[in-house]
């Protein structure tokens, strides 16, 4: 391990400081003494110990600071410890083995500290509350003296050299804000030397500056901890910053890893060059798109005029409301992201045949612009092998589960948490699509809204025609056209089978034709919406209610509104033979959560606490 020694003007002291280092149980370390441009003999006497013990070295650097000889010692420094020493204090003989075993036997700690004492002008026992991150952003609980890693040293960038002060205090905020532990041994292993002339009191006159310079370098820790920056009354920070948002609200959300970036994007973001609109900032090899505007950055309204609802793509946002001034936002998201229009969600369970012929109607899609989510309810190794061979015209995933009897709604959530698009259309397996369907929930699409439209139900003989492919989907809507006007026999619902174009002189009849309830597959909704309401409730074990009766009220009672797209968004059904479940027990679980208004689900997307 290595002893790390800033020397400045210190020919009183340095040498006792020296000789207590020396004196250390401890056998395998060295002293390094940097002597930051004495204008004293300190350098003499530094010489003097180096020359004598083959454990001292000495460098020397012109004067600039504290920090910086400690930096430049640390650099030379040839152990995986460090301990840095002020020339005027002393350590305990056996402190510095103590420091060592605690870091080689406990990874998780950062630093490893003492009691302390002090000497000089001052004496008696240094008392130290007790360590934690919330007082830690009040005031210094460290001295300089405590023994870390060179390694974490590297990473956090070694000692501030512009910061005008308690240099200490910012690098064990740096060290210990984004994780590990620090451990006080319980002896006394530091004595303190209290001068009158010390850095400490001459420093004390650039509070306001030093406070400055540390909100400027640990903006996000300081907001985690106390709410918002440190003040110069620093005990009663987060008490002002309670009552400053009152007044001037502020909100952060942040993804993990760019806090640092989200956090400052109001000083990053130059106003002079405009109030609003799209910047490109780099940051950490990667670069950003920050969209700056009035209003809640978080809004519906900003997420769609922007298309940044991805949640993948986006990292965060910030936006302040000054005392009676306009909200002012900012959402950032990485740069080159493309987001598709739509999600279309295709829950599918073993039928391989009824999906391909799914798969064959969405590549005839008007609107291209969207991904395919097929999520399965089991883990099938003939879908698999058939998904990997199929060819896709659009961008797809494929999501599968452990196979545990029904649980659609578990392999929905999982799709919805994958969808890089905010607009969510979702469909099953075995309703092939009309051309414009895609087209028609997107040009209905619009936050607040859920669409929800029908199928018609082909009769056998069309379902084997069409999968053996006998017919193709245009005498398929002949077909459809026939059993409307009763000339043909087999079909349920043929009325939703045909489209009609609202473009068209007939256009006002699918506004005419309202729905009131929602069919699981065929329906559509934001991202955000579904997010309201935690997403299908994964209490619901058994088909029908779960998937689409009991999402209908939760989003009534989210505000959410119905609308209808009858004839617009039209869907074949493929035959095959249903297999009828009671509802009881699943009425009864929708009744019991409409009686306790639970329509945020507990057990959705979000894992809360279990029950109805």
């Amino acid at each position: 391990m290595s002893v790390v020694v800033p020397v400045f003007n210190m020919q009183l002291f340095v040498a006792e400081t020296i000789e207590s280092v020396l004196k250390s149980t401890y056998s395998n370390f060295e002293v390094i003494l940097v002597d930051d441009g004495s204008t004293d003999q300190s350098s003499e006497i530094c010489i003097r110990y180096a020359e004598s013990d083959k454990r001292v070295k000495f460098i020397q650097q012109v004067n600039g600071g504290a920090s910086k000889a400690r930096n430049i010692g640390i650099r030379k420094a040839l152990g995986e410890y460090i301990l840095p020493v002020d020339a005027d204090n002393l350590i305990s003989e056996n402190y510095i083995q103590s420091c060592v075993e605690v870091l080689t036997q406990r990874p998780e700690v950062k630093v490893v500290s003492c009691e302390a004492e002090f000497f000089g002008d001052k004496s008696g026992r240094w008392k130290l509350p007790n360590f934690s991150l919330k007082l830690l952003a009040r005031r210094n609980l460290l001295d300089n003296c405590a023994m870390y890693r060179k390694s974490d040293w590297e990473i956090v960038g070694g000692y501030c050299e512009e910061i005008l002060g308690r240099e200490d205090w910012d690098f064990w905020i740096s060290m210990l804000k984004n994780g590990g532990e620090m451990y006080r041994l319980p002896i006394v292993g530091f004595y303190y030397r209290v001068r009158s002339d010390s850095k400490r009191k001459r420093t004390r006159n650039l509070k306001s500056e030093l406070i400055s310079q540390l909100n400027g370098r640990h903006k996000v820790f300081f907001y985690q901890q106390l709410g918002g920056p440190l003040h110069k009354s620093r005990t009663w920070s987060e008490f002002y910053n309670r009552l400053r948002h009152i007044v001037e609200p502020e909100r952060i959300v942040s993804k993990p890893g760019f806090e640092e970036f989200v956090y400052n994007i109001p000083e990053k973001y130059d106003l002079e060059q405009g109030e609003t609109g799209i910047r490109l900032f780099d940051w950490q090899n990667e670069t950003f798109e920050v969209l700056s505007f009035y209003g809640s950055a978080n809004s519906p309204s900003a997420k769609r005029t922007y298309k940044t609802a991805n949640d993948k793509d986006v990292i965060g946002y910030y936006e302040k409301t000054p005392f009676l001034g306009k909200t002012r936002g900012f959402l950032i998201r990485k740069k080159g992201a493309q987001q598709p229009k739509a999600s279309l969600i295709v829950a599918v369970y073993k039928n391989t045949e009824f999906l391909k012929a799914v798969l064959d109607s969405i590549k005839f899609q008007t609107e291209p612009d969207f991904e395919i989510i097929i999520t399965e309810d089991g883990n099938s190794t003939e879908m698999k092998s058939f998904i990997e061979n199929y060819q896709f015209s659009q961008p797809y995933k494929h999501l599968t589960q452990t196979d545990e009897g029904w649980r659609k709604n578990k392999a929905l959530n999982a799709a919805i948490k994958e969808a890089n698009a905010n607009w969510l259309i979702m469909i099953d397996g075995d309703c092939v699509l009309h051309s414009r369907f895609v087209e028609m929930h997107l040009a209905n699409a619009s936050e607040g809204l859920v669409l929800s439209g029908k199928r018609v139900k082909l009769d056998p003989a069309t379902t084997q025609d069409f999968l053996s492919g006998n017919i193709s989907i245009s005498l398929v809507r002949h077909r459809i056209c026939q059993a409307f006007f009763c000339f043909r026999k087999g079909m349920k619902f043929a009325e939703e089978g045909l489209f009609i174009s609202p473009y068209g002189f007939l256009g006002f009849l699918p506004k005419m034709r309202n729905l009131n309830y929602l069919k699981g597959c065929n329906m559509s909704f934001s991202k955000n919406m579904i997010l309201t309401i935690n997403g299908f409730d994964e209490d619901y074990v058994l088909p029908a209610i779960g998937e689409d009766i009991d999402l209908s009220w939760r989003f009534r009672m989210a505000g959410f509104k119905h609308k209808s797209v009858r004839n617009l968004a039209v869907q074949y059904r493929l035959y095959h033979t249903e297999n009828w479940v009671s509802q009881i027990e699943n009425a009864a679980i929708m009744q019991m959560k409409k009686e306790n208004n639970a329509y945020i689900c507990k057990n959705g997307i979000e894992k809360q606490t279990s029950g109805v």
